[in-house]
């Protein structure tokens, strides 16, 4: 559901702070199959972690970590679909 809203929303590339909220989803899809920490993120964007933290949730509306969990689900649904054989893998989580 979180997915198909952010699909449908626009965004300005003049605002500074919804392009760097769409370089962090995009980064947080890329690297996925990655551990993604709120350190390891604020420190790949040059923010500390109390900041990055309170804009992240004022954008995106729910945690780093249950975005990054949900991203992990979807993708792992997404492989489970394309190859049904491979259902027992969990490494991609």
């Amino acid at each position: 559901m979180l997915a198909t809203h952010y699909a449908m929303v626009p965004i300005s590339r003049k605002n500074k702070k919804m392009t760097l909220i769409s370089d962090i989803l995009a980064y947080i899809d890329a690297h996925c199959t990655e551990q993604i920490t709120l350190e390891s993120l604020s420190r790949e964007f040059g923010y500390n972690k109390s900041y990055f933290s309170r804009l992240f949730n004022g954008y995106i509306g729910t945690s780093l970590s249950n975005y990054v969990n949900f991203v992990k689900l979807n993708r792992y649904e997404e492989l489970i679909a394309s190859n049904p054989t491979k259902k027992q893998n969990r490494a991609y989580l």
